[in-house]
């Protein structure tokens, strides 16, 4: 088993390197495509009593798109988010239920994650070496 994972594990970090690369290219290209917008806090919900750092939070926000109102999942929280805050989104031209927050750093999190795999994958190959 050891000896089985050692022999993949280059490989591993240099797909794991590739996959984090290109879902931060497709990040940049969604930003791209997407339109911003001023969106309003319309509910937070928690998942359980305690609400803690550990609960997971279902914000929902109002915002119009050609006039025609829209209410979506944010997809994260923050504890400044408060219900009747107004915060910048970003949505899809094409489907306008689809957003993002204006200034979401998935992007910034894939590029670096792929940075680490890409530095993971040089020292296991220099330690091999040695």
């Amino acid at each position: 088993m050891n000896r089985l994972f050692r022999k993949f594990t280059p490989l591993i970090l240099i797909a794991a390197t590739v996959i984090f690369t290109l879902l931060g290219i497709k990040g940049i290209k969604d930003r791209k495509a997407f339109t911003q917008t001023t969106a309003t806090i319309s509910s937070i919900t928690c998942d359980d009593a305690v609400g803690d750092e550990d609960s997971n939070y279902r914000v929902m926000v109002k915002y119009s798109v050609d006039g025609k109102e829209y209410e979506s999942e944010l997809g994260e929280y923050s504890s400044n988010m408060k219900e009747g805050k107004e915060i910048e989104i970003k949505y899809n031209p094409k489907n306008p239920n689809e957003i993002i927050t204006a200034g979401s750093f998935s992007v910034i999190m894939y590029f670096g994650l792929a940075f680490i795999s890409l530095i993971s994958f040089f020292v296991v190959i220099l330690k091999r070496i040695r």
